[in-house]
Parts: C-alpha cells; structure tokens; sequence
C-alpha cells in the first residue's frame, strides 16, 4: 500500500500534470480525484469499510470549500492549509492527500477552474500526503506539538508556492525554465508570506482545540 500511495503521489500525478499542455485540464484533473481516490479504497480492501469514515472525509472536505469561499475577500489568508495539515496529522496520509486534492477541485467550481486546477489539486494533496508521515508529534509536549506545527505550516506554504510558481513557469514557457521561476517565485513571495503567515495564525490559535475535536472522533467512531 506505502508502494501504491509513493507511486502515485510522487511519480504518475506530476507525469499527469506535465501533460497539462495538452489543455484537457479537466480530464487531467479527474485522474487526479480517481488516483488519490485509490489508495483510499486499497486500504480497506482486505477490510470492512466503515461509512463513517467516508462521511468524516466528505464532510472535512465541505467545510474546507465553505472557508475558502468565506475567507475569499482575503486573498491566500485562509484556514485551508491549516485544516489539511491538521486532519491529515490525525487520519494518516492518505485521508490528507483526498482531502486536499479534494478541497482543490471542488472549491474550484466557485473560483473558476483552470490549468492551475490539478496544480493545486497536488500541491495541497502533497501537504496532507507530507503532514499525514508526522502523526508522531501529537504524542509531543503541547509547546513542541505547537512548534512543529508551526513548522509544518511555513513549510507547506513555500511547498505550495514552488509547486504552484512552477505551474506558471510551464504555463508560460511550455517548459522549466529557471530564470523565469526565480522571478515568478520572487513576484509571488509576498503572497507565499501571508499564506504561511495565515497558516501560523490559525495552527496557533485554533489548532489544539480542533486536533482535540478530531482526536475525540477518531477514538469514538473511527
């Protein structure tokens, strides 16, 4: 299954996106759900399947859409990345990754879909795939639990900055070109650090009581 999930995340899906330039952006876009929809399914099959779990995903996903939209009139300061990170430290990777990619597409429907979708499907499907492999640190002292929390926040906003600077780069030149990233990255850094300031902000603030709440679930339903 770790096989499986390394595959995917690491190897098929950027493949997939740098057949973007073909402009089928939404048939990309899907194969992105379907494979992170995959190892999902692959790790209940030799078990039974709790439809639980599968509303606990649903309804995670719908509440990240909501406060994207919510927090829309301030751009990149919102509680997205925040809420992938924290629900992938409790429900492992592979929830993280569907949650983020999830998150993307569907939020989308409000914000206009685009080549940047399955760009953005990845970058925050990587963020929950990456978060889910810390689950070790809840079981730190709260100050070191709310450290490494901060660091996982800063380190995903330049993780989805480069991700979706690099998206741009092949937008623009059909190719990498390092020039042209360090200047997208440079215009777009100002941005970078007020998505990784929101990230700090809301792991800071709301980030114990809500790995409370998830963990309260996971021990009674999941």
């Amino acid at each position: 299954m770790k096989r499986i999930s390394f595959l995917l995340w690491i190897l098929i899906i950027p493949l997939l996106l740098l057949l973007e330039a073909t402009g089928e952006y939404r048939i990309i876009s899907a194969a992105i759900v379907v494979l992170a929809l995959l190892p999902f399914f692959l790790r209940f099959e030799g078990s039974r399947p709790r439809a639980l779990e599968i509303v606990l995903i649903a309804v995670l996903t719908a509440l990240n859409v909501a406060l994207r939209i919510l927090f829309s009139p301030l751009p990149f300061f919102k509680p997205v990345t925040a809420l992938i990170i924290l629900s992938a430290l409790v429900f492992g990777s592979e929830t993280g990754f569907l949650i983020g990619a999830l998150s993307a597409l569907l939020s989308n429907f409000y914000f206009g879909q685009g080549i940047w979708t399955p760009w953005q499907m990845f970058a925050w499907g990587l963020v929950g795939a990456l978060s889910g492999t810390a689950k070790g640190i809840l079981d730190f002292e709260k100050p070191l639990l709310y450290i490494c929390m901060i660091l996982l926040g800063i380190f995903s906003a330049f993780l989805y900055a480069g991700i979706m600077d690099l998206q741009t780069v092949f937008f623009i030149e059909n190719r990498f070109h390092l020039p042209r990233f360090l200047a997208v990255a440079g215009a777009s850094f100002t941005f970078t650090l007020v998505h990784m300031a929101a990230n700090v902000v809301f792991l800071t603030v709301f980030g114990g009581a809500v790995l409370r709440i998830f963990k309260r679930i996971q021990s009674k339903y999941i």
